[in-house]
């Protein structure tokens, strides 16, 4: 993962940055979702567990405190009540609830890639596919909902306020602070 920010940390448009570790994560649910079509075999990959139990507990997170990031700026603009301040509660919440899934996903990824599997393979199945449905769901909700035309409302300060919060979150998560 480290590699892979030096090559975010290396683009000037903090927009461009956040789309790729938004598509990080939806790499990461079609491959959970290649790990729930495993569980009718009894066995999961365990290089596979283990990438997607790092991704869920690294790239999943930052990319929550990074769209965080920009959900403040755009709600600081706002005056009084608006949709977008509603939007963005949800917005929050769901990252929440994914979170708290991935959390509930460690323990048997742990599991499984040491080779053991101790749990049920449709219980197993069934929280993965909830946890990925509900990110890829949140992603093209926000992209429809938060972020449409998002590049438009963005000046140069505020594209240095989000590469230097993008760098603060990843160095706060890599430093086990998050």
């Amino acid at each position: 993962m480290m590699s892979e920010f030096n090559q975010l940390d290396n683009i000037d448009d903090p927009l461009l940055a956040l789309d790729q570790c938004r598509e990080g994560v939806r790499r990461l649910c079609g491959d959970m979702e290649g790990l729930a079509d495993q569980l009718g075999e009894r066995y999961l990959a365990p290089a596979a567990c283990r990438s997607v139990l790092k991704r869920l507990r690294c790239e999943l997170p930052l990319c929550h405190r990074n769209e965080e990031l920009v959900y403040r700026l755009l709600v600081s603009r706002q005056a009084g009540p608006s949709s977008l301040m509603r939007c963005v509660d949800v917005a929050i919440a769901e990252h929440n609830r994914a979170e708290t899934c991935s959390i509930e996903l460690a323990e048997p990824l742990s599991e499984a890639r040491e080779g053991i599997m101790n749990w049920n393979p449709n219980a197993l199945g069934y929280l993965m596919r909830h946890c990925f449905e509900t990110i890829a769901r949140h992603l093209e909700w926000e992209d429809a909902a938060i972020f449409a035309d998002l590049s438009s409302h963005l000046t140069v300060l505020d594209q240095r306020i989000l590469r230097e919060g993008f760098r603060r979150n990843f160095l706060t998560l890599m430093h086990g602070e998050a």
